[in-house]
């Protein structure tokens, strides 16, 4: 059995499933920079949540000395790199790939990022000449890893373009499932919004920051045309950005904010929401990785509209079929889908059930699980 350091930033609740399916197979550490993070970015106390406990999980750090004694104590086979999302990551992970010849070990590596030429020309010249130099040097580390696994089909292409030879490429699903019962009732959570029986609801979950795009979906719900529509805003995020949100939406009564929302009441506010809608917007050509919360909405049988900055949408959203993609900022082209979706009942259970079809067949733990597994069993 191969023993494994999987280095990771932090370790999110989503992720834990797939950690566990892979702690059967193969002997695991898990070694995180920065614990911290799971609450900061994610919203939740690591401590409260059992899964975590049956990890192998060690607190590391940026520290060289903590990652070689590390190393040494550990005697691993393959080691996977944290993604390089900063040049200190970056440089940890050159740091790494150099150790790798003195310690024997194989370097995995996985990927979410990618970009679009379509939205380019938003980007500043001096943002776009940090990523031209970020590029050349990830792509020079890139070289020296032994698998690559692209998490979606635009990193795949991403990888492809920063020079990855494509005998070393694998493609994997993103995936998120969350718990389907034990949540809050749902006409109670209603009532403690005060939206009526008969309402029709509009979701957004996640993160408010602002290239989640929340305001372009507050100024798409005041000027739809279905009646009775109410918008439910659930997350915690930016303090700033929030109360510009709730500027934005206060010339309505039917936009509510709900607040941080923990994992186990995620499947209660899916199963309000006739539609969830993630309008992520690009700054500086910074794209929505995956956007987890569309599986999640796929699972809960709730149609899904996303922008064209959202990764999930490539690999999971057949046009009108499985839910409808938008240009971001289009704002007349996201109220057009909402009200689709709203005034056409029928329509709109079948695009939740060719949804839950796509998730149920192609979005799996076990399906991820397949792909790192044969990527581990490769080195």
């Amino acid at each position: 059995m191969s023993k494994i350091l999987f280095i990771q930033v932090a370790l999110p609740w989503f992720r834990v499933p797939l950690f566990m399916t892979l702690a059967k197979d193969f002997e695991i550490d898990y070694y995180l920079l920065n614990k911290s993070e799971v609450e900061g970015i994610y919203e939740i106390d690591s401590s409260e949540h059992d899964d975590y406990e049956r990890l192998n999980v060690i607190s590391g750090s940026f520290s060289y000395l903590s990652l070689v004694k590390q190393l040494r104590n550990g005697k691993y086979d393959i080691v996977v790199l944290p993604a390089m999302d900063n040049f200190r990551i970056i440089g940890f992970n050159i740091v790494i790939v150099i150790l790798s010849f003195f310690f024997n070990f194989k370097k995995v590596y996985f990927s979410l990022e990618w970009f679009s030429e379509k939205y380019n020309e938003l980007t500043p010249l001096v943002k776009k000449v940090y990523r031209k130099i970020k590029e050349a040097v990830v792509g020079l580390v890139l070289q020296k890893i032994n698998h690559i696994i692209a998490i979606g089909s635009r990193p795949f292409q991403h990888l492809l373009n920063l020079g990855v030879n494509k005998s070393v490429l694998y493609m994997s699903p993103n995936v998120s499932e969350i718990t389907e019962d034990g949540g809050i009732d749902v006409q109670q959570l209603k009532e403690s919004l005060s939206i009526p029986n008969n309402a029709k609801v509009i979701l957004y979950l996640g993160r408010i920051i602002e290239r989640k795009g929340l305001s372009i979906l507050i100024e798409a719900f005041l000027n739809t045309v279905v009646n009775n529509a109410f918008l439910v805003v659930a997350g915690g995020g930016d303090l700033r950005y929030i109360e510009k949100c709730k500027a934005l939406a206060s010339s309505s009564e039917n936009i509510k904010f709900a607040g941080k929302v923990m994992p186990i009441n995620r499947c209660s506010f899916f199963e309000m929401a006739d539609i969830f809608v993630l309008p992520s917007i690009p700054i500086d050509n910074n794209m929505e990785p995956w956007g987890l919360t569309v599986n999640e909405a796929f699972q809960m049988n709730t149609p899904v509209i996303t922008s064209d900055c959202v990764g999930a949408a490539f690999d999971m959203i057949e046009q009108g079929v499985t839910g409808y993609v938008y240009s971001a900022y289009n704002i007349s082209q996201l109220r057009e889908y909402i009200d689709i979706l709203l005034a056409n009942e029928e329509h709109a259970v079948q695009v939740a059930q060719n949804a839950r079809a796509c998730f149920e067949n192609q979005f799996s733990y076990k399906q991820m699980h397949m792909v790192f597994a044969r990527v581990f069993n490769n080195c």
